[in-house]
C-alpha cells in the first residue's frame, strides 16, 4: 500500500474518473431505446412472465423449454426481474449491468491484492478495466448480459478460491470458505457453458501453482467437488430441453439436441474423465515427465491454438473468409487480439471513429500498426518474465483469453465489442503491470521525490482512460441509428405525436385508452424467426413500449393501435412520412426533419460527418438498409422497405425546404 499521504492522490484520482465516467454516459443511456434483440425480448419475457411469481418464473426457466436465450437461468432471472421491478426501458437494463461492471472491476482489484501484486497494479488494473473502450457493448447491451454472468461469477469463484487456498498454505481454518466457494460455484455452474472457462482456470492454478506432484494431486482431490459440480445443471439442461447455443459453441448445429437417454452415459464419461485424469496424475508423482515431455506439451497446446484460430477464423458465423491458409496459421493471431486492444486502449477515439457505423453491435475492425505490435510484444515479455511466473494465479485470466479466441475470429474482420469482455482482463493486468515496471525504472534513474512519482503515474493513467471513456460516448451516438432502426419509425410516431399534444394544450392528464394510432406496421417477428414470432400481438408491443418510453409514462402501453377511433378521442394516422391527426391535418410543422434531430441528438450539423463516416447520408442510410436486407437474402423484409422509404422521404422533404429557403443553394446535409 501507498504511503497515506500518496494515498489521497489515488483515491482522488478513483473519484474524479468514475465521475467522469457516470458523468459522460448517464444521457446516452438514460435517453437509450431499445436495441436489437431487446425488440423481440421485452415483449416475448413480459408475456412469458406475466401473471407469475418471481419464484414461477425462477422455475421455468430452469426445466421448462422456453424460447428464450440460451437455456441461461442467470439470463433470464435478470430479465424478468429488471422487467418486474424497474420496467421495461433499455435504461434499466443498462443501469443494472453497469452496476455488475463497476463490481467486476472491483472483484479484480480484489483477486490481484489476493495474488500479492502491488497496489499500483491492482488499482490501475481495475480503473483500466472498468474505463476501456473497446468492450464496453457488453454492459450497453443488455443482451450481453449472459457473458456479464460468466465474467462476474468467474470472478466470485476465483476471489474465494484464491483465499480459500491461501488458508490452506497457511494452515488456517479454511473449511466454512471451501464449502462457501463450492455453493458460490455451484451457482456459477448455472450460467451458460462458456462458464467452463472457470473450473479450467482453477484447474490449470493447480497444476502450475504445485511445487510437485504429490502437492499437485493433493490440490487436485480437495477442489475435487468443484469440477464435478459442472456434471449437475449443465448436463441437465442440455439433456432435458436442448441448447442451441451450447450446440453452436460445440458446432453441432443449430437445431441439434441430444436424446435424454444418452444422460447417463454423459455423466458417465465426465465422472470417469476426473478421475482418469486423476490417475495421470498419480502416474505422474512415479514418473516425472522431464522438460522434453513438458516442452512438447506447450508445442502440442500452442499449435492447437494455431489450428484453433485458422478453423474459426476461415468458418466465419458472419461472412466467409478468404484468408489463405498460411496467414491463418500465424502465431501472430495468438497475440492479434491483445494488438488490437492495445491499439484501442491508447488511441480510443480514433479507433471508434475506424468503427463502421451502418454495422450493428459494434464491430471492432482489425487494425496493424507496428509500433502497437512492438509494444505489445514487449509488455508480453516483460509480463511473463517478472510477474506471470512469480503470481501463478494470474494463469486463470490466461485461460480466459486462450478460450476467448473462440470468439475473436482472427483474421477475419467479424470481432464483436462485447466479446473482449473475456480478454480485457488480461489485457489490464499486462498493460499495468509491464507499464508500471518500466515506468519504475525511468523513474529511479531521474530520482525523483516518491511523491512526485506517484502523481506522474495517477495523471498518465486519468490521461489514458478519460479518451476512453470520451470514444464509449462517441460510438453509443454514432451507433444509435443503425442499433435502433427497425423502430426509428416508431420514435418519431410517438415523438411527433407527444408534440402535437403538447401545441393542443389538453386540459387535464392524457389517457393512453383516449389515443388511437393507425398505420402502425408490425415488427417482423414472422420474418426473422424470432421467438414469439406465432403471436402476432407481440409484433405491436415494441411500439407500445416506445411510445411510453417517449412520453415517460408507462400507462401509455396500453394505447389502442390500429383501430378507429370514436368521436371525441385523440387519433392520429400514419401514411408515410406524414402523421396526420383526426382531421386529417399533419401534425409535424417543422422544417427540419426529425431524423437530423434524432441522429444529431444535441450535436452540432457539422458533426453529421462523424456518424456517417464521412458518407452522404441517403448513401448511408443505404448501407444500413443494405445490412439489415443481410439477415433474409433474396427475401426483403417490408419494414426494412418501409422505414427505408420514410427516411429517404424526410431527406427528400429536407433538401426541398433548405432549396427553397437558400434560393437553390445547396443543401445542409451534404455541406
Amino acid at each position: 500500500m501507498p504511503h497515506r499521504s500518496v494515498k489521497v492522490f489515488y483515491i482522488i484520482a478513483a473519484v474524479l474518473l468514475i465521475g467522469i465516467f457516470l458523468t459522460l454516459l448517464y444521457r446516452p443511456i438514460e435517453t437509450i431505446f431499445h436495441e436489437q434483440d431487446l425488440w423481440w425480448m421485452v415483449p416475448v419475457m413480459s408475456s412469458i412472465t406475466q401473471g407469475h411469481s418471481f419464484f414461477e418464473n425462477l422455475r421455468s426457466f430452469l426445466f421448462d423449454p422456453y424460447p428464450t436465450l440460451y437455456g441461461d437461468p442467470w439470463m433470464n432471472t435478470y430479465l424478468s426481474s429488471v422487467l418486474s421491478i424497474l420496467g421495461f426501458q433499455a435504461k434499466y437494463f443498462i443501469f443494472v449491468s453497469l452496476a455488475l461492471h463497476f463490481l467486476c472491476a472491483f472483484l479484480l482489484y480484489s483477486i490481484l491484492r489476493k495474488l500479492d501484486l502491488d497496489f499500483r497494479i491492482a488499482f490501475f488494473s481495475a480503473l483500466t478495466y472498468l474505463t476501456m473502450f473497446i468492450h464496453f457493448n457488453y454492459y450497453t447491451w443488455p443482451m450481453s448480459a449472459h457473458h456479464l454472468f460468466v465474467l462476474l461469477f468467474s470472478l466470485l469463484v476465483f476471489n474465494l478460491y484464491f483465499e480459500t487456498t491461501k488458508r490452506i498454505d497457511d494452515n488456517r481454518n479454511w473449511k466454512y470458505l471451501f464449502w462457501l466457494t463450492i455453493f458460490v460455484n455451484f451457482l456459477a455452474s448455472f450460467c451458460q457453458i462458456t462458464i467452463l472457462m472457470l473450473p479450467a482456470g482453477i484447474l490449470a492454478h493447480i497444476l502450475i501453482s504445485s511445487k510437485d506432484g504429490q502437492e499437485r494431486l493433493k490440490k487436485y482431490d480437495i477442489w475435487l467437488p468443484l469440477f464435478l459440480t459442472y456434471l449437475g445443471y449443465p448436463l441437465v439442461r442440455f439433456i432435458y430441453v436442448g441448447s442451441p447455443h451450447l450446440a453452436v459453441f460445440l458446432r453441432m448445429g443449430f437445431e441439434e439436441t441430444i436424446n435424454a437417454a444418452l444422460f447417463p452415459v454423459i455423466l458417465l464419461l465426465g465422472a470417469g474423465s476426473l478421475f482418469l485424469f486423476r490417475g495421470i496424475l498419480q502416474l505422474s508423482c512415479r514418473y516425472r515427465p522431464g522438460k522434453i515431455m513438458r516442452n512438447l506439451c506447450i508445442a502440442a497446446i500452442i499449435l492447437y491454438l494455431l489450428i484453433f484460430i485458422a478453423v474459426y477464423g476461415r468458418n466465419d458465423l458472419v461472412s466467409p473468409s478468404k484468408v489463405k491458409l498460411y496467414v491463418s496459421l500465424s502465431p501472430y493471431n495468438i497475440i492479434r487480439p491483445f494488438v488490437i486492444m492495445f491499439i484501442n486502449f491508447v488511441s480510443p477515439l480514433k479507433a471508434a471513429l475506424s468503427i463502421n457505423s451502418s454495422l450493428a453491435y459494434h464491430v471492432i475492425p482489425l487494425q496493424n500498426n507496428i509500433i502497437a505490435i512492438m509494444l505489445s510484444l514487449l509488455f508480453i515479455v516483460v509480463f511473463m518474465g517478472k510477474y506471470l511466473f512469480k503470481h501463478k494465479g494470474l494463469i486463470v485470466f490466461l485461460i480466459f483469453y486462450i478460450v476467448a479466441l473462440r470468439w475473436m475470429r482472427i483474421p477475419t474482420t467479424i470481432l464483436f465489442s462485447r466479446h473482449f469482455l473475456y480478454i480485457t482482463p488480461l489485457f489490464s493486468i499486462v498493460f499495468c503491470c509491464s507499464f508500471i515496471y518500466i515506468y519504475d525504472l525511468i523513474v529511479d534513474k531521474v530520482k525523483l521525490k516518491k511523491i512526485a512519482q506517484e502523481i506522474i503515474l495517477i495523471l498518465i493513467f486519468i490521461g489514458l482512460c478519460v479518451p476512453n471513456i470520451l470514444a464509449i460516448k462517441l460510438e453509443m451516438f454514432r451507433g444509435r441509428m443503425v442499433n435502433t432502426f427497425l423502430i426509428y419509425d416508431y420514435i418519431r410516431i410517438s415523438d411527433t405525436i407527444k408534440r402535437d399534444l403538447l401545441a393542443l394544450g389538453t386540459a387535464g392528464p392524457i389517457k393512453a385508452d383516449d389515443i388511437y394510432v393507425e398505420g402502425i406496421q408490425p415488427m417482423p417477428f414472422k420474418e426473422y424467426d424470432w421467438p414469439g414470432a406465432s403471436d402476432r400481438r407481440l409484433a405491436y408491443d415494441t411500439f407500445r413500449y416506445v411510445f411510453a418510453q417517449v412520453f415517460n409514462d408507462k400507462e401509455m402501453i396500453n394505447i389502442n393501435i390500429n383501430r378507429p377511433g370514436p368521436a371525441g378521442k385523440l387519433v392520429y394516422r400514419v401514411k408515410g412520412t406524414k402523421i396526420l391527426d383526426g382531421k386529417g391535418r399533419n401534425t409535424d410543422k417543422s422544417g427540419r426533419p426529425f431524423l437530423v434531430s434524432y441522429i444529431l441528438r444535441g450535436y452540432k450539423q457539422e458533426d453529421i460527418g462523424l456518424i456517417t463516416g464521412g458518407r452522404d447520408l441517403r448513401d448511408w442510410i443505404k448501407d444500413i438498409v443494405i445490412y439489415y436486407d443481410s439477415w433474409r437474402p433474396g427475401r426483403p423484409v417490408e419494414k426494412v422497405k418501409y422505414v427505408s422509404s420514410v427516411i429517404n422521404d424526410e431527406i427528400d422533404d429536407y433538401d426541398g425546404y433548405l432549396s427553397r429557403l437558400n434560393q437553390g443553394g445547396k443543401s445542409e446535409l451534404d455541406r
